[in-house]
């Protein structure tokens, strides 16, 4: 009775659990000196000297990551060379102090882990696949052999109900198995694209050219200020502040 009381009372507790909204998290620029523009609710910033142009947009920050709309133009008279590692984030308390200093993650390395994810599934379904196969011919021998013995009327049809009962139940685990499959593959291959075509990729740029993606930083939501930086010159650098929105 005492363990029955208890079960009701967790039951009781766990169903009123409230699982809170989380906040909205967004990075408005601060205090800066360069020209910008608005484009569908984006403010772009034009950061340029003799050597490069940046134009940078704080797009989203999602689980943690915060993306940027990035664009960079070689101005120098050189073949230079632009990958992920070519910017920062610096990561400041309310007082101005370093909390965090932060490269972007690299798009290379995600390719590579959903690739891998992508094979480990393929690789799971079919193993699944195959292990059912051994267990319908398990159980097509016991069937056979079943059918064979000497069996009365009422113990044959019991039987064959519970052939048909098995063989329902088989077809819709193996049409749930085959939805997972299906939805697994294509949230990796959706993964897997936005990291191959929308990610700012290490890319050659001769003088007077283009290239442009998103980078996407893990950040610590702590920090109240966010300085974007381009490693090779840190002028050229814009102040976000972290804002905050509760349901």
């Amino acid at each position: 009775m005492k363990k029955l009381l208890l079960a009701l009372l967790f039951i009781l507790l766990f169903a009123s659990c409230t699982v809170s909204p989380k906040p909205v998290y967004e990075l408005k620029t601060k205090n800066h000196k360069w020209k910008s523009v608005w484009v569908q609710g984006k403010e772009f910033v034009k950061l340029e000297n003799k050597n490069f142009k940046v134009i940078l947009a704080f797009d989203e920050i999602d689980n943690e990551i915060a993306s940027f709309d990035l664009e960079i133009s070689n101005n120098s008279n050189k073949t230079i060379t632009v990958s992920h590692d070519l910017f920062k984030i610096l990561g400041l308390d309310e007082s101005g102090n370093l909390n965090s200093e932060t490269y972007p993650i690299d798009p290379e390395e995600m390719i590579i882990k959903y690739k891998l994810l992508e094979s480990s599934e393929t690789a799971r379904y079919r193993t699944e696949n195959n292990n059912k196969v051994v267990s319908d011919l398990l159980d097509l021998t016991t069937d056979v052999a079943i059918g064979f013995s000497e069996q009365t009327d009422k113990e044959r049809d019991a039987h064959n109900r519970d052939m048909r009962d098995r063989y329902r139940n088989k077809k819709l685990d193996d049409i749930n198995d085959s939805n997972t499959h299906e939805r697994n593959k294509r949230v990796i291959e959706t993964e897997r694209t936005r990291w191959s075509f929308s990610a700012l990729r290490k890319t050659t740029l001769p003088p007077g050219f283009r290239t442009k993606g998103k980078v996407y930083f893990k950040i610590d939501l702590k920090s109240s200020y966010f300085t974007f930086i381009v490693v090779s010159n840190i002028k050229l650098r814009l102040m976000f502040e972290l804002e905050k929105y509760f349901p």
